[in-house]
């Protein structure tokens, strides 16, 4: 399945790998610079910022990368033009608003939190910082849709590589001086960390601009064959933009309000049953550092959410019913394919890589452990979701959403005085089951999509991933013989550059000989494959 969907997701997934990568770099210098209480602080900043960036930004470009499609398809490249036109004006006026709106209500968020270690003023100022971004990102989110509208995955790739390291350079340089050479204190650092959000976005926008320059002919010479045909006034235009975006915002606020659920919730409950000791710290691993390390695989999602929309949104426009139900099979299998060895091996491995990139920490091998596990429920909630918005039945994925809402909380409340800090997880993880759960009933039921193969196939490569983890596993055992109990940062490297390439070599050997990866990668997977001495028989 050599598809432009697969493509098209895998240069999203590569930059935004890519970035995740360097982020992950620049946490090893940032956290000991900060410590703990510097991420849980910089935690509160990010939440709400990532919530408003979400309602002025996600639904939008999403939306507008949606309608540029259709349009495309039906060769109208005048109104994708109109519609990139006004989008613009709208993104200006959102970010503007959001900024105003974000800094207004930054003291009730910051008293909202409980935080046992910083004071509301403090948190204030720090949301305050982060707000300026808002100015910028809206405008950033719908050039990449528009790129997005005609095919083109490049530019929203290399524009958030760009923007990633804008963004770390100024934010390394900034806390080291700020920190550690004028000794102005944590607050003062995570205030120069979250500014860096406004750099990076700058540097993003600059690169997608040089895009368009060097493209602008192209544009043009669509515009000269657009057929005019039709005509609609920009109010039903923006009205329908409204309207579609409503679903996208929704989706892309679902790990954001999760983690709101959990800043809002777990200190207080924590304080309730004797254990407020600590509670920042404890969150700060649970929705920052291990929230780093499975972002990584979790960006395929991510990846196929931005593709999906636009190649399943021109498939089902024209009605070709078979490449409909061929894109749906390449989406699921992707997902599972990479994402649950990825899943498992994470969890498997979830000391070596915590301590890796932070230090040996009981509780943040622990947590990452399990939250490891949760990385596949929520890739099947987010593309489920996008599909469903793809095919314009979004009214559903919005009911999906809101009732893994409500589970997500309600489970907070009982789970952690229940289990205490793995609660936080377990509530998580039943929220992307029911959304997932919910959105797949209805594309049965609606697209007429049979998921009895693909059920079949998730059975065989969890088998194969378990194959897979029995082999680290193995290796870890072996390794523990020469290593110390409590690993070091040098000794999680070297079990991480010895596990890690075996069991991905266990595991594509295993998919490459039952013909999984020749039917989700296409044929020259064989090739490439074989060069490195993998057979089939």
């Amino acid at each position: 399945m050599e598809s432009k969907l697969i493509k098209g997701t895998f240069v999203l997934a590569a930059g935004s790998i890519f970035s995740r990568m360097i982020g992950l770099i620049y946490v090893i210098p940032f956290y000991h610079m900060v410590g703990k209480s510097g991420q849980a602080l910089y935690l509160y900043s990010y939440n709400p910022y990532v919530i408003f960036i979400s309602l002025s930004t996600a639904g939008i470009p999403l939306a507008v990368a949606k309608l540029t499609a259709k349009y495309n398809a039906l060769e109208e490249y005048a109104m994708s033009q109109r519609l990139f036109n006004y989008g613009q004006v709208m993104m200006v006026a959102f970010g503007v608003i959001a900024c105003i709106l974000l800094n207004v209500f930054a003291p009730l968020i910051a008293k909202s939190y409980h935080s046992n270690q910083f004071t509301i003023e403090e948190i204030t100022f720090v949301i305050r910082v982060v707000s300026v971004a808002l100015l910028i990102i809206p405008s950033l989110s719908l050039f990449r849709g528009y790129f997005q509208g005609y095919g083109q995955m490049l530019p929203t790739s290399f524009s958030q590589v760009i923007e990633q390291v804008a963004r770390i350079v100024f934010l390394i340089t900034g806390v080291y001086i700020v920190v550690v050479k004028l000794q102005k204190g944590i607050v003062a650092g995570i205030g120069i960390a979250t500014a860096a959000a406004f750099v990076g976005a700058l540097a993003g926008l600059a690169v997608l601009y040089i895009f368009w320059h060097r493209q602008r002919n192209d544009f043009a010479a669509l515009l000269a064959n657009d057929k005019g045909t039709l005509h609609e006034p920009i109010g039903k235009m923006i009205k329908e933009v409204a309207i579609t975006s409503i679903p996208f915002i929704l989706v892309a606020l679902t790990l954001p309000i999760f983690q709101l659920i959990d800043n809002v919730t777990f200190n207080k409950i924590m304080a309730s049953i004797g254990q407020g000791s600590g509670s920042d710290a404890t969150l700060g691993i649970l929705n920052y550092s291990t929230h780093q390390l499975i972002m990584i695989p979790l960006t395929l999602a991510t990846g196929l959410q931005m593709s999906i929309i636009p190649n399943i949104s021109r498939s089902h426009t024209l009605g070709d019913r078979k490449l409909f139900v061929k894109q749906l099979d390449e989406v699921f299998m992707l997902v599972m394919v990479l994402l649950i060895p990825a899943s498992l091996g994470l969890s498997a491995l979830s000391e070596a890589f915590y301590t890796a990139f932070y230090v040996n920490d009981p509780m943040g091998t622990k947590i990452l452990s399990i939250y490891a596990l949760i990385i596949i429920l929520f890739a099947l909630a987010t593309v489920s979701a996008a599909i469903l918005q793809s095919i314009n039945l979004q009214r559903f994925s919005i009911k999906s959403i809101l009732i893994g809402f409500v589970v997500k909380l309600i489970g907070n409340l009982i789970l952690i005085r229940l289990i205490g800090p793995i609660g936080v997880l377990v509530a998580s993880g039943l929220g992307y089951t029911t959304i997932a759960a919910l959105n797949m009933v209805m594309i049965a039921r609606h697209a007429k999509y049979r998921f009895a193969k693909i059920l079949r196939r998730g059975l065989l490569i969890s088998l194969m991933a378990v194959v897979m983890t029995g082999v680290v596993l193995v290796l870890k055992w072996l390794l523990s013989f020469w290593l110390s109990a409590n690993l070091t940062r040098a000794e999680a490297i070297i079990t991480i550059l010895v596990c890690v390439p075996i069991g991905a070599v266990v595991y594509t050997a295993l998919a490459h000989r039952s013909g999984l990866l020749t039917m989700t990668f296409g044929a020259k997977v064989d090739t490439i494959l074989h060069r490195f001495r993998f057979r089939r028989n």
